[in-house]
């Protein structure tokens, strides 16, 4: 698990990148990027998409690597 830092709001927060959503069964609608806040309460950051391409861009885009497990 890698901790990122959002570029906007200076906030940690750990990355799971969805990519087959079985739990719904829905066309994999859910798939995307979801950003967790590490160790502060808030909203999950949630950027849906089922292009990969797409997906490293957002993370890319808006986060920097802060810690690397």
């Amino acid at each position: 698990m890698n901790i990122y830092r959002n570029k906007e709001n200076n906030k940690l927060y750990y990355i799971e990148h969805l990519i087959l959503d079985i739990r719904y069964l829905n066309h994999n609608a859910n798939a995307g990027i979801y950003a967790y806040p590490y160790k502060w309460n808030s909203a999950t950051l949630v950027f849906k998409s089922k292009n990969k391409e797409l997906c490293e861009k957002y993370v890319q885009d808006n986060f920097e690597v802060v810690s690397k497990y």
